[in-house]
């Protein structure tokens, strides 16, 4: 700016001066008139240069203030970086995707076994957004991405990545497909939209979740499971995962068949519910089993969690949420928590915190270690 400023001074200053020279020549009245406009046009252009000068420190200025603020939050909220969240989590990094970036809250449920709370429970949480069923999107993307990463031709190609080809493209970085997953869940479960605007500069130390009933298919098996599991994995390297059963089958199956559409469910229950288990040995130091019979009566059990996800005692719940409770829908019974003020996330190692489980963890880890 100050380069600008010297030289747009330098052009004016010379015409002002080559002018004047012009009008002692002259010696006229009508050239005393062209140096007189001469001089204002150099005055106006260095009071024009002055004032982008002033503007560009104004701006500087601001944005040193804007980076300062944002440098003074994030010592705040040191605590919030990814590391505490997934400490053994494997990040294949790249110019285009860095997938341990983004914290998520998986819940993985059978259904009926209420999933809907669990999911609103911890939506309460501070800097967690939860969202509901998404007709196993995690599958599709599995699909999806399978569907060119597993191409044999994709696979030739990579290995000699020329670009003119039939399936030329240049080499795409580990880890990359990670973050094709990621947005498109991040897309499915926006801010409010009053907030939105407010959110796009910077929403990265949001917790972003949502729960699914329909993670397992009803026809796969330990191989197709375990699939999914590392699909998971690899694209949520960052993720908690919440499994959810309900252990008193005979209520699943009595809350099934209060609706037609879900009747054909209720002979896969114990199998779905034996599953889920082994998903959960799956993910090891990731995941958390919970059993909806056990902490929709004992709200120390689902407080557990909240430690386990590491957040600070003051966000331990008082009352449970009620949603479609007895199939009576979701505008009925206690829909909303207030939280207390003081509640925050403070970073938790789940590794140290594995210690802090549900009575059904414990329960099944002879069988599973």
């Amino acid at each position: 700016i100050q380069r600008k400023r010297q030289v747009t001074l330098s052009y004016s200053d010379r015409a002002t001066m080559a002018v004047m020279t012009s009008a002692r020549i002259m010696q006229s009245r009508s050239g005393y008139l062209v140096v007189t406009l001469f001089v204002v046009v150099a005055l106006f252009s260095q009071t024009k240069v002055i004032i982008q000068s002033d503007e560009a420190r104004n701006e500087h200025r601001l944005s040193l203030e804007t980076r300062k603020d944002q440098e003074k939050r994030s010592t705040e909220h040191s605590s919030l970086t990814p590391l505490a969240w997934c400490p053994d989590a494997k990040c294949e990094n790249s110019a285009f995707c860095h997938p341990c970036q983004r914290r998520f809250l998986i819940i993985i449920a059978t259904g009926r076994s209420a999933s809907t709370t669990l999911t609103y429970m911890m939506d309460s949480l501070p800097g967690v957004r939860m969202s509901g069923e998404n007709n196993d999107t995690l599958g599709a993307l599995q699909t999806m991405i399978d569907n060119i990463q597993k191409d044999p031709h994709f696979l030739r190609q990579q290995q000699n990545p020329l670009k003119k080809q039939a399936w030329g493209r240049y080499l795409v970085p580990d880890g990359a497909f990670s973050c094709v997953a990621q947005k498109m869940l991040e897309t499915i479960t926006p801010p409010l939209l009053d907030n939105q605007n407010e959110l796009l500069e910077d929403d990265s130390d949001t917790i972003v979740g949502f729960k699914t009933i329909r993670f397992l298919h009803e026809r796969g098996d330990a191989d197709s499971d375990k699939e999914i599991v590392d699909f998971v994995k690899e694209s949520f390297p960052c993720a908690r995962i919440l499994v959810n059963i309900r252990s008193d089958e005979e209520e699943q199956m009595a809350s099934f068949s209060r609706k037609p559409a879900f009747r054909k469910y209720i002979a896969s229950i114990s199998r779905m519910n034996d599953r889920l288990k082994q998903v959960a040995n799956m993910f090891g130091n990731q995941a958390m089993l919970l059993d909806s019979s056990e902490w929709t009566k004992d709200m120390n059990v689902l407080n557990q969690v909240v430690t386990w996800l590491g957040f600070h005692r003051t966000c331990h719940f008082e009352k449970l949420l009620e949603f479609n409770t007895g199939g009576r829908g979701y505008d009925h019974g206690q829909t909303e928590l207030t939280m207390n003020p003081k509640c925050k996330y403070v970073g938790g190692d789940a590794t140290d915190a594995a210690a802090i489980s549900s009575n059904t963890q414990l329960k099944q880890y002879d069988q599973y270690k």
